[in-house]
Parts: C-alpha cells; structure tokens; sequence
C-alpha cells in the first residue's frame, strides 16, 4: 500500500510593483512525499504549490470584497441558527 504524506501549508504574500495599481502575488505550496513499498520508489516534492496574482484596485477587487462580504454575512446567519436552535 502507497504511503503518501504531505506537510504543512505554506501560505506566502510578495507585493509586486505595477505601474497601474499595487498588487500582490499569492504563493501556496505544501510538500508531499510518496513512498511505495512494492517499487523501490521514494518520491519527496519540497515547495509544490500554486502562485495566483492579485491586483488592488483592479477590475476583480468589487467582486472579491462583494464575495467575501456574502461569505462573512451568510456565516454569521448560521452561526445564529445554530446557536439558536441548540439553546
């Protein structure tokens, strides 16, 4: 039986200087290490992971903040009922 094991996440923010508006470059990664025992395979990954940009002030941002404003609204409300059901 393949044994796989990751590591822990690695959350990293790199300010990038735009001329039209800042942005930011969002850095995700986690290592991952396979072993399988059957083939002599040992495989290890160190900093796998994805970069997605972020520009402020550009045309997504409304999106971005209407999105996680409905997020945060809508956690509260269950969070409401949850509490308010249980009591």
């Amino acid at each position: 039986m393949p044994a796989l094991s990751t590591g822990p996440l690695d959350l990293g923010l790199t300010p990038r200087p735009v001329p039209d508006a800042p942005s930011v470059l969002v850095h995700v990664s986690c290592p991952i290490s396979l072993e399988l025992p059957a083939v002599p395979i040992s495989l290890d990954l160190e900093g796998i992971g994805f970069d997605i940009p972020f520009a402020l002030g550009g045309v997504w941002t409304a999106y971005l903040l209407a999105v996680l404003l409905y997020a945060a609204v809508s956690f509260f409300i269950v969070q409401r009922v949850r509490h308010s059901t249980s009591s």
